[in-house]
């Protein structure tokens, strides 16, 4: 609801309207790829704000490693 529209929706409308904008900075930087993807897992899992109480740090970093090394985040970056 309100939390929501306030608090985390600015990743679903940067997505949603400027997907190649998002896509390609995240493809450019692996530690803003890491960053961009460690908040989502922080802010969408049940940790308490430490995404580390839900995922290991290699867990995390594989996650990320798909992504940087298949070059994906642009095109997943389309909602």
């Amino acid at each position: 609801g309100k939390y929501y529209q306030q608090w985390d929706s600015g990743y679903s409308k940067i997505q949603g309207t400027k997907p190649q904008t998002v896509g390609i900075a995240l493809n450019d930087s692996p530690a803003g790829l890491l960053a961009w993807i460690v908040e989502k897992l922080r802010q969408w899992s049940d940790c308490g704000g430490d995404p580390e109480k839900c995922f290991s740090k290699m867990d995390m970093i594989t996650n990320v490693a798909m992504y940087w090394y298949g070059c994906a985040a642009t095109s997943s970056a389309r909602l």
